[in-house]
């Protein structure tokens, strides 16, 4: 079972009551049910001054991140915790995956490589045969299966981080004809965004001479209920870096990577890759 969180940022004392409450809850998930394979992922905002992870490790559980998530380098915000007790013995647990993209993106080029195969150290010393993977990987890979060699982007970042994600995608070989920010400051606003407005916000995005659009390179900000629209309106298949997470985990599952309405990466035109865990 994977259970994802994004505890609060701004307000101190909601984040440990929210660490505490989710603290609580993994615990009755492990402990009073069948289900014993058991991985907390996400975005903790954990602070050195104000830590709350110390509370799962005194419960028993491990964190697999050590390196600092957030653009100053400064703190660990996004972590991956499992259960040393259920997990650490040789069972298989769900697949880890990070889910931040800029947050891998603004470690350096190519850093999600770095990132898999450092977390696949730490899962394989833990007794544990998991893939592991990024967003930002998926995002990469799946421009690649779609044989992308121009795209067109939307993001709801300030515009210098915008920058630096088109640095990323293009330093993988893939030109990014233009982007459109939407400069929202508040992760909590980015979260809340109506994705249908994504249908009129493509307006103003170039897309002449786009293999692929990404409609939406966060993957907080919602857009699942656009992107077959998007696509269907504009001609050219259309993608979210969630779409490329989730094609990414189905491939590692090996599970069929069909999702209907979810565009053209979910919609099995394209090869399945053979990836080995």
């Amino acid at each position: 079972m994977l259970l994802t969180v994004h505890l609060s940022y701004t307000d101190h004392a909601r984040r440990a009551s929210e660490a505490n409450a989710l603290a609580a809850l993994a615990r009755r998930i492990v402990d009073g049910g069948a289900e014993k394979d058991l991985i907390v992922l996400g975005d903790f905002n954990e602070q050195h001054q104000r830590p709350n992870l110390p509370l799962f490790e005194q419960q028993g559980w491990m964190r697999l991140n050590r390196d600092a998530t957030n653009l100053s380098s400064s703190e660990i915000y996004d972590n991956l915790l499992i259960d040393q007790v259920t997990s650490g013995s040789g069972t298989t647990v769900p697949e880890p995956t990070t889910a931040c993209l800029v947050a891998i993106m603004a470690m350096g080029l190519g850093y999600h490589r770095q990132t898999e195969r450092e977390l696949t150290e730490v899962v394989r010393a833990n007794h544990s045969l998991a893939p592991v993977m990024t967003s930002a990987g998926a995002l990469i890979e799946g421009l690649k299966t779609m044989g992308a060699k121009r795209i067109s982007l939307m993001a709801p970042y300030m515009r210098p981080l915008t920058d630096l994600v088109v640095k990323y995608i293009e330093h993988e070989g893939i030109e990014v004809i233009d982007s459109v920010c939407f400069e929202i400051p508040d992760n909590l606003e980015v979260g809340l965004r109506d994705p249908l407005r994504l249908l009129d916000d493509v307006q103003r995005l170039d897309t002449r001479g786009a293999d692929v659009v990404v409609a939406s390179a966060c993957v907080q900000m919602q857009s699942l209920p656009a992107i077959q629209r998007l696509e269907d309106r504009l001609g050219i298949p259309t993608i979210s870096t969630a779409v490329c997470t989730v094609r990414r985990m189905l491939e590692h599952l090996e599970l069929e990577p069909t999702v209907p309405g979810a565009g053209a990466l979910l919609a099995g035109r394209y090869p399945v890759l053979s990836l080995t865990k």
